[in-house]
């Protein structure tokens, strides 16, 4: 079963109530109150699912290997790609490739993200 978080309005009510009498601790901290749904998608439901998560896989793996080409190619002689010079792309990347339509462009972008904020991740740990 898949499981979706969302704000419960009992926990908004209660944070409301509490918040002004609790002391900050950090001007960064939040509170996050969730509650947990479960979904009970249907057959079609389920393979629509799988299908969005594989094309954000090929995604992310395409978009992996097109910065690992470009780093083998230009190496030292170029910086390497980024976020925004690969979404730029996405409206021709989705013309070349049609399993990519089936992607919302907030889905593509996210994953897109991700391959960003991991690469700074692994070469942030490189550096220090």
């Amino acid at each position: 079963m898949l499981v979706a978080r969302t704000p419960s309005l009992r926990y908004l009510r209660l944070a409301q109530e509490v918040l002004p009498y609790t002391r900050k601790v950090n001007e960064m901290e939040k509170i996050l109150l969730t509650a947990k749904l479960k979904l009970a998608p249907t057959p079609e439901q389920k393979e629509w699912l799988w299908e969005m998560s594989r094309a954000a896989t090929r995604l992310y793996n395409l978009a992996l290997e097109q910065r690992r080409w470009h780093w083998l190619r230009y190496h030292h002689t170029r910086p390497g790609i980024t976020y925004a010079q690969q979404n730029a792309q996405l409206v021709e990347l989705k013309e070349a490739f049609p399993e990519f339509k089936m992607l919302y462009s907030l889905v593509a972008q996210e994953v897109l993200r991700l391959v960003q904020k991991n690469f700074n991740s692994f070469f942030g740990r490189l550096r220090s």
